[in-house]
C-alpha cells in the first residue's frame, strides 16, 4: 500500500516565501509613478538570476534583454533599439526551455507599447541626475480598492 507524503517547506523555503511575500507587499503599496523601463529590466534580471542557465535565450538573452531595456531608462534608446527589445524578447519567448525565460519576455513583449512612449519621453527631458525620471514626472494614477462585495 502506498502512503501520502505531504514534505513540509525547508527553512530555506519558508524564508524565500516571506521575502516574496515582502516584495510583493511593496510593490502593491509602492508609488505607481515608477518607469516601466526601469521596473521591467529589473524584473528580467531577476528571472535571469533565477534561471538555471543551460539555455542560451536565458544566459545570455536575458542579460542583453535588460542591457536593452537599461537603454530606455538613460534616454539613449532608438528606434532600432525598441526593434532590437521586440526582436530579443520574442526569440527569447519562442526559445527558452523554461518558464522564467518565457514569462521574463512575455513581461516584455506585453509592456512594449508603454515602453516605446517612455522610450520618447525619456529621450525628450533633458539629462538630470538620478533618481529623476520623465516617466516619474507623469501624475501618479491611484488605483481605487473596492471590496469584493461591491
Amino acid at each position: 500500500m502506498y502512503r501520502l507524503t505531504v514534505p513540509s517547506p525547508t527553512p530555506a523555503q519558508g524564508s524565500m516565501e516571506k521575502i516574496y511575500h515582502a516584495i510583493a507587499r511593496r510593490g502593491a503599496s509602492g508609488p505607481v509613478s515608477v518607469c516601466p523601463a526601469e521596473m521591467a529590466a529589473a524584473a528580467v534580471r531577476l528571472c535571469h538570476t533565477q534561471s538555471c542557465g543551460k539555455c542560451v535565450p536565458c544566459r545570455i538573452g536575458l542579460r542583453v534583454l535588460a542591457e536593452e531595456l537599461d537603454k530606455i531608462a538613460a534616454g539613449t534608446a532608438t528606434e532600432k533599439t525598441l526593434a532590437e527589445i521586440e526582436s530579443l524578447a520574442s526569440a527569447i519567448h519562442g526559445g527558452a526551455d523554461c518558464a522564467i525565460g518565457t514569462e521574463a519576455a512575455a513581461l516584455v513583449l506585453e509592456q512594449l507599447p508603454v515602453l516605446k512612449r517612455d522610450a520618447e519621453a525619456h529621450a525628450a527631458a533633458p539629462a538630470r541626475p538620478r533618481p529623476f525620471s520623465p516617466c516619474r514626472a507623469r501624475p501618479a494614477v491611484r488605483p481605487v480598492w473596492t471590496s469584493p462585495g461591491t
